[in-house]
């Protein structure tokens, strides 16, 4: 947790100017990129443990990914509400590893996206896997 933790606390320091402590937008950005990283791992798993067929679902899948994205939204909201002050006073650095951080935080983010199109019937991946 202490990823997520800095990864918001990053993201509610870029975005200060706009939404204040409360970081609305950080929380978002956050819950994007974990259920993308929920989305993989479930993808993952079906793929190559569990063998479920997808494609024509008995359930909407609307109602089936809308639930997990507004409890983790709200877990988000309530974890970091009126965090933002703390973590300022434990991170915030102005040295040359703040830029290096900076740029893990950005690769942390972008991994999801990254991996998700790995998945995307890509034939390295499958033939990795």
């Amino acid at each position: 947790m202490v990823l997520f933790d800095y990864i918001y606390f990053r993201l509610a320091q870029f975005f200060f100017k706009k939404d204040g402590a409360a970081a609305y937008r950080a929380n978002t950005f956050l819950t994007v990129m974990q259920m993308f990283l929920l989305l993989e791992i479930c993808t993952l798993l079906n793929r190559y443990l569990l063998h479920i067929d997808v494609s024509k679902p008995d359930i909407d899948l609307r109602i089936l990914v809308a639930g997990p994205v507004l409890l983790l939204m709200a877990y988000n909201n309530y974890r970091y509400k009126h965090k933002y002050l703390i973590f300022r006073d434990k991170w915030y650095d102005k040295s040359t590893a703040y830029i290096i951080k900076g740029v893990l935080v950005v690769l942390a983010l972008l991994f999801p996206f990254i991996l998700l199109f790995a998945m995307v019937d890509n034939p390295l991946f499958n033939r990795l896997f």
